[in-house]
């Protein structure tokens, strides 16, 4: 009799746990939607004829395209395409959302327009990550200048930063980065974007914070003087431990440095924090922009660099941070979209997850939160680029939205009302 209690026992509470399980789950997919998914990109040519053209000729080829950044803006959906292989038509593209007809997998439009996309054109843009869009609605790029960069790197194009004015799709600034702040293999492949003197109506005014994944650096530039600096730390380094990658049930190695970067909300005294950390690694950092301004601090303040409490227990692409502290990032080990209130201290307990998925959410290379708090976040199979073992007729890039961070936090440990 005890052991036929003790087996229903036991099969109510599976019963329990599994109606739990389902419940968290479908709370989960509610937190965010997929929005596009795409095997891989087509372009939206000004005529089918030049389509064909770009087809036959080499300039456009579907599997040469992997994206590796996100943003957006009003209805635009803004995906970096860096020029790693021949025949990416575009560096910097988008889709309109939702779209007119309703498709999962629209064609790209170019951006700015096809004339500055165009491989070789230096006034436009060659080979793009990230991007940021500041909230006077202007979308920042950061080019490496790279072309064909994956196997033969060859930069044809100066590295520089453009401003677009998101209103009238016209540059209204173009920044080449002094040579001094680069080394031959320098590949900034991040953006931040501050106007410490507030008020971003004037470009001029900007800071910039660039990583320089491969060159192990972060460069500060002074749009209002022209001058830039390397700033160093032991904390914009890989972790040699941490430079194997296990995505997708495929292993393969990366020494990336810094890549991804956000700036934390606005102190009372005016000061944020820039937060960062190396794609080949597991801590989080952070430090002041005000020291990252100021020249000498920058090169002369380690004590300044700091560090979260416990390891991510994964690498990270990419991640954005709210007005509020709410910091959302990628797992890449666990396929997951996590939340970190910066309230608290960073270490696991403090994480909420938002979504998991060990096949839509393989690598989340970039994350973000447009002006209008929309939460925006991209898998990009990156291991399977690596390894050259992208599938043609399988959904290999996927976009995923919540409609307010708010929303994609609620009820979790990030959610200050929801503890």
């Amino acid at each position: 009799m005890r052991l036929l209690l003790l087996a229903s026992l036991l099969s109510l509470l599976s019963t329990v746990l599994a109606a739990a399980e389902k419940k968290d789950a479908g709370a989960a997919k509610q937190r965010v939607v997929e929005v596009f998914g795409w095997s891989q990109f087509d372009f939206n040519y000004p005529s089918e004829e030049q389509r064909q053209e770009a087809l036959k000729n080499g300039s456009f080829v579907p599997s040469a395209a992997v994206p590796t950044g996100i943003h957006a803006a009003g209805n635009r959906v803004f995906v970096s395409l860096p020029r790693w292989k021949s025949g990416v038509p575009a560096t910097l593209a988008y889709a309109e959302y939702p779209d007119a007809k309703g498709e999962r997998s629209p064609r790209l439009n170019p951006y700015p327009s096809w004339e500055l996309s165009r491989e070789g054109n230096c006034d436009g843009l060659t080979s793009v990550f990230r991007v940021f869009i500041d909230e006077c609605n202007r979308l920042w790029a950061i080019d490496t200048g790279w072309s064909s960069s994956w196997l033969v790197p060859n930069r044809i194009c100066p590295v520089k930063v453009m401003a677009i004015d998101l209103k009238t799709d016209k540059v209204v600034l173009q920044y080449v980065l002094p040579k001094h702040v680069l080394k031959s293999d320098a590949l900034p492949a991040n953006i931040q974007v501050e106007f410490p003197k507030g008020g971003c109506k004037n470009p001029k005014q900007a800071f910039l914070y660039i990583a320089d994944t491969v060159a192990y650096s972060i460069i500060v530039a002074d749009m209002s003087t022209g001058d830039a600096w390397r700033v160093t730390d032991k904390t914009v380094y890989p972790n040699p431990e941490w430079t194997t990658f296990h995505v997708g049930g495929q292993t393969f190695d990366l020494t990336d440095g810094v890549m991804g970067m956000a700036l934390g909300p606005r102190m009372a005294n005016g000061d944020r924090e820039l937060y960062f950390s190396a794609m080949g690694g597991d801590m989080q950092h952070w430090v002041k922009t005000s020291i990252l301004r100021d020249k000498k601090k920058a090169k002369n303040s380690p004590n300044a660099f700091k560090t979260g409490l416990k390891s991510r227990q994964s690498q990270t692409a990419g991640y954005a941070m709210d007005k509020n502290g709410v910091m959302i990032f990628g797992l890449l080990n666990s396929d997951a979209l996590v939340c970190w209130n910066s309230k608290s201290p960073f270490e696991p307990r403090n994480f909420g997850y938002l979504a998991q998925d060990k096949t839509a959410m393989q690598f989340l290379v970039s994350v973000v939160i447009d002006n209008i708090k929309r939460v925006w976040a991209l898998s990009a199979r990156i291991q399977q680029f690596v390894l050259d073992t992208i599938d043609p007729n399988d959904v290999n890039f996927r976009v995923f939205m919540s409609p307010s961070v708010k929303q994609a936090i609620e009820g979790t440990v990030c959610d200050a009302h929801g503890k």
